[in-house]
């Protein structure tokens, strides 16, 4: 037997197991990416529903509105049961509005959070892949973090 070939046998046995050692790392580490994008396009799912809660809620104080308003006829609260039903029944509809003013900016912030926070994490795949020689490089969508920062800015603050 030719003693070059089973040294090169061992050698190339220990290339492989090198090799696959490192599949097994960047398939834990792809993984890892995956459950954490994942979580955030779940929660960024979850976020997106505020808009459809904050639309109820602002059609039910509008039906509240509506209904004193047929209630009353146009006209003022009579007796002082009536005027204190009609304050009560208004104190209530601007508690809701109040509330989900709080709630949909509440939401929201989570929800441009969970959107800038997710950028990074395809681009990390990204980075598991190890560049082929004479390939060309990867295109990676550029990144601008102030764009997220800007537009949470621009929303407007609940009154204290």
């Amino acid at each position: 037997m030719v003693p070059q070939v089973p040294d090169r046998l061992i050698r190339d046995a220990g290339a492989l197991a090198t090799h696959q050692d490192g599949l097994a790392a960047m398939a834990r580490t792809t993984g890892e990416i995956a459950a954490s994008i994942q979580a955030k396009v779940a929660t960024v799912l979850g976020a997106i529903q505020i808009g459809d809660i904050a639309r109820q809620r602002l059609e039910h104080v509008l039906a509240g509105c509506e209904m004193l308003d047929a209630h009353l006829e146009g006209r003022a609260p009579t007796t002082a049961a009536e005027e204190a039903a009609c304050h009560h029944l208004l104190a209530l509809l601007h508690a809701q509005l109040e509330e989900t003013a709080v709630d949909f900016r509440r939401e929201t912030l989570v929800l441009v959070d969970s959107c800038a926070t997710l950028s990074p994490r395809p681009t990390a795949c990204w980075r598991c892949r190890r560049p082929k020689p004479g390939l060309p490089k990867i295109w990676r969508p550029p990144v601008n973090p102030r764009s997220c920062a800007n537009w949470k800015a621009g929303l407007p603050r609940p009154p204290p």
